[in-house]
């Protein structure tokens, strides 16, 4: 049950981290292009993204340390 519920979580956080890399990559453009506007969206969309892997690794977290 366990492994299942963290394969789980793993599955959802694996397009995360390569949407977070993206989104890196599309920021340090607008940074070095000196683009205001598009530096403060894409900073949201990281943000946005970071809090939910967060999320999901504090969920992995919480039903690891539950079924322990």
């Amino acid at each position: 049950m366990i492994t299942s519920k963290r394969y789980q979580i793993q599955q959802k956080l694996k397009p995360l981290y390569e949407i977070r890399t993206r989104v890196s990559t599309q920021f340090r453009k607008a940074k070095k292009a000196n683009d205001t506007e598009t530096i403060e969206i894409w900073e949201r969309v990281w943000k946005s993204v970071t809090n939910e892997i967060v999320a999901l690794h504090d969920e992995a977290e919480l039903k690891y340390t539950i079924f322990k």
